[in-house]
């Protein structure tokens, strides 16, 4: 891993921290780079402002859950994995998704689903269904995962056993649907 990287985590450990104590537009650079102990010049070598340090987090985030294992675990997997990354880390997505600014994030997770869900087809559809009725049952279940998290996310705190049964609810649901098309 490469030192930007390592600094850029540090600092952004440094955020999350931080939004467990506080409203994220109470948190300033200086408060963050204090916390992180570095240098607040330093911030901005990697980020513009709070606003791309979250968004940064965000897609990092995302990436290394959703993209960078793509190719090593079943869709099934993936969307446990998913389940248990948002519980883990409920306080932070909570806060983001209720931003002023949540739709882009909104917008963001949204495209992440539905690469769970293009997996997913991948894993167990084979060239059962046409392009047609692909787009449409990735675009359907995709908004629908990406708004049972946020619905998730909006509660108070989130169980693991709860979000077990969540994981395995939407792999049932997937696997109906795609039954109910191929017949």
């Amino acid at each position: 891993m490469g030192s930007s990287l390592i600094t850029k985590k540090r600092i952004a450990k440094s955020l999350k921290q931080l939004m467990k104590q506080k409203e994220f537009e109470h948190i300033s650079i200086t408060e963050i780079m204090k916390y992180a102990q570095m240098r607040r010049q330093s911030f901005y070598t990697y980020f513009i402002d709070n606003d791309d340090l979250l968004e940064w987090i965000f897609e990092t985030e995302l990436k290394e859950q959703v993209s960078d294992n793509l190719a090593y675990i079943s869709s099934e997997q993936l969307i446990e994995q998913l389940c248990f990354f948002f519980s883990d880390n409920h306080y932070f997505y909570k806060k983001l998704f209720a931003l002023d600014r949540q739709n882009r994030f909104r917008q963001y997770f949204d495209s992440y689903c539905e690469t769970v869900i293009d997996k997913y087809l991948t894993d167990h559809a084979s060239s059962a269904i046409d392009d047609t009725q692909r787009e449409i049952f990735k675009h359907y279940h995709a908004t629908a995962i990406s708004g049972i998290f946020h619905q998730i996310l909006s509660e108070k705190s989130t169980d693991r056993t709860a979000l077990k049964v969540l994981a395995k609810t939407v792999t049932t649901c997937l696997a109906g649907s795609l039954l109910a098309i191929k017949k």
